[in-house]
This record gives C-alpha cells, sequence and structure tokens, in this order.
C-alpha cells in the first residue's frame, strides 16, 4: 500500500512541472515543431497520447497553439503535451463575406469584428465591438467558443475548403443547432 502511494505521490507531483506554452507551429521532415513566444526558441514537440498527435496533426504552418506540458531535461528540444488549451488557425485571419449580409473580419487568433457587408463582396470598414473566440479541435471539425458584449455561442467551425467556412451555431441548453453561417473569402 505505502508502494502505491509513494507511486501517487510521484505521478501527481511530475504533473505539477507542466508549464503553459504558446506560440506558432510549423513542420519539418514530418516533424511538429513549435516556436515558443516566451523565449522565441524551437521545440520539436511530443504528444503525450494518440488523441493529442491527432489534434496536433491537424494543424498547419503559421497555426497558433497554447498548451499545458513537459520539458523534457534530457532532450531540452523538445516538449511533451499534455493537454491543448486552445488554438488559432492562420487560414481563419482575415475578411470573411457571410451568407447573412455580413462581414466578419477575424483580426487575431482570438479577436473578430461583425459589420455590415456594402455590395457582393464589399466589406464595410466597421466599429462594431469586437467579439472574442476560442477554437478547440474535435475529431472532424473546430468547436468554437465565441462571446461578444452581450452574448455568448458555441458551435462548430468546419473548412468546406480553403476559401469556404461553415459555422454551426448551437443553443447551449438543448444543443439544436440555432444558426447556420457559410463564410466566403
Amino acid at each position: 500500500m505505502q508502494l502505491i502511494t509513494l507511486l501517487v505521490s510521484i505521478l501527481l507531483g511530475l504533473n505539477s512541472f507542466a508549464t503553459s506554452y504558446s506560440g506558432v507551429m510549423a513542420r519539418k521532415k514530418n516533424r511538429l515543431i513549435f516556436k515558443n513566444y516566451v523565449d522565441n526558441k524551437s521545440y520539436v514537440l511530443v504528444p503525450s497520447n494518440p488523441l493529442i498527435s491527432t489534434y496536433l496533426d491537424k494543424l498547419s504552418y503559421g497555426d497558433y497553439v497554447s498548451f499545458d506540458g513537459l520539458k523534457d531535461r534530457s532532450q531540452q528540444a523538445e516538449l511533451t503535451v499534455n493537454a491543448l488549451n486552445y488554438i488559432g488557425l492562420k487560414s481563419l485571419l482575415g475578411v470573411w463575406a457571410g451568407d447573412d449580409s455580413y462581414c466578419y473580419s477575424f483580426i487575431n487568433f482570438t479577436e473578430f469584428t461583425i459589420s455590415p457587408r456594402l455590395k457582393k463582396s464589399k466589406c464595410a470598414t466597421s466599429f462594431s465591438p469586437t467579439h472574442t473566440y476560442i477554437l478547440s479541435p474535435t475529431s472532424n471539425t473546430w468547436a468554437i467558443l465565441i462571446s461578444g458584449s452581450q452574448t455568448s455561442y458555441i458551435g462548430d467551425l468546419k473548412f468546406e475548403n480553403a476559401s469556404t467556412v461553415q459555422i454551426e451555431l448551437f443553443d447551449s441548453e438543448t444543443g439544436a443547432i440555432i444558426k447556420t453561417l457559410r463564410l466566403k473569402k
């Protein structure tokens, strides 16, 4: 029994060394390379389990990732990814024309604005409130949490192709789809 208690204490102690990291992704010879914003160094990412490996494989060059992980003491250039906090997709950045007569401008990896569309593809300059969003990978889409000044939504974001995104927003109580948006670049 004492051996089990000791092992559990050691395992719990190892998790206490986990650190939060944030930066951008790259690939080099099928290896996941991460450039850390804090120390401006590059690290090879080592997923701690197959699910994290699947999620990391969905990322592309320049995508943002925030995760909790451990630096391998024997391999200083490696980080083990224990948990993903959130993701930012480089391909989502920019101005998208919605099928609802609005433009959605994804300013960075966590903020976007909504403005009326003037013509078929022209967007108005907007001073509308900034909305925040967080993306998290799922098996075949991206979960999106959107927060505005008065409302919050949860939904799924799916790239149909490089220039078309579909976002389904859900009712938080029933899970029913309350709105489907198709955005085009």
